[in-house]
């Protein structure tokens, strides 16, 4: 039995009765290079990315106890075929749920016998599982969703107040690194001039000299590489990332904890920093 068992896609729930699944992590993507002695290792000792799209299959048993109601849950399993939407997994020993992106690319079924259908249900995986979500908006206990995507209950994790600098500030993940994070700075009651964000963990580090006026935000969103000041396009020659930078992205938490430091001039001590994320695993 696996320590995690596959129990929806989008709104439609998996079968129950016998279910098998490929629960283990993506392998390694091959950056290695072939040389005249030998290869190069592009990765070096660092961690080699996760070779995403991965393939993974679903099996179970429909059973219902009529023929309608079968007909009704086979429908709905084949009308999720071709879809991307969000999959879903839950911990066998506190039924926690964590979800991905993910692709139904085919539901192959066999002969069924009388009230009684094997699937087969075969998944892209597109990225790590997302767990608990760390933001200022509203989340229902441990980051459950109601319905798709909606949180219910407001809480302030990822948000500090930002009353001295340099500001020391933890970030938890999970095993897998981060890239789809939103990071919103909020001036106080006197201007922000200057702002240095830096991860020692991950090696990242950006900076704005800009000016983000008293009560306005800077928002950068570093899965797709934008950055707004005012909601007006701030990707100018403000921005920087630092001569400390090493990664490829704007900014990524690497597994486990990350030591963030940040770093202002002006803002008072009421100017405060929102880390916007969900805790990735393999």
């Amino acid at each position: 039995m696996s320590y995690t068992r596959l129990v929806r896609f989008g709104t439609v729930d998996l079968p129950t009765l016998d279910p098998e699944w490929e629960p283990g992590p993506a392998e390694g993507r091959d950056r290695t290079v072939a040389t005249t002695g030998g290869f190069f290792d592009a990765d070096g000792a660092g961690r080699a990315e996760a070779a995403f799209p991965l393939a993974r299959r679903f099996r179970g048993t429909v059973a219902e106890d009529t023929a309608a109601a079968m007909r009704t849950t086979l429908t709905a399993l084949r009308g999720l075929v071709r879809k991307r939407l969000k999959l879903w997994r839950e911990q066998e020993d506190d039924s926690d749920r964590e979800w991905c992106w993910a692709r139904l690319i085919e539901a192959p079924m066999a002969q069924s016998v009388y009230l009684a259908q094997e699937v087969e249900l075969r998944f892209l995986l597109l990225c790590e599982w997302r767990g608990v979500r760390y933001s200022a908006g509203w989340v229902f206990d441990d980051g459950e969703v109601f319905d798709d995507g909606l949180y219910f209950d407001e809480d302030d994790a990822g948000k500090y107040t930002l009353n001295t600098s340099p500001k020391a500030i933890t970030l938890g993940n999970g095993d897998a690194p981060v890239r789809e994070v939103t990071i919103t700075l909020t001036a106080g009651s006197a201007a922000i001039t200057d702002v240095t964000v830096a991860d020692a963990t991950s090696g990242c580090a950006w900076s704005y000299d800009g000016t983000v006026a008293s009560g306005k935000s800077l928002v950068m969103s570093a899965g797709n590489k934008a950055l707004a000041n005012d909601g007006t396009d701030a990707y100018d020659s403000h921005f920087t990332l630092e001569a400390a930078h090493a990664s490829p992205w704007w900014f990524e938490l690497a597994p486990g904890d990350n030591s963030v430091t940040v770093t202002l001039t002006g803002g008072s001590t009421d100017s405060t920093i929102t880390f916007e994320y969900a805790e990735a695993w393999e």
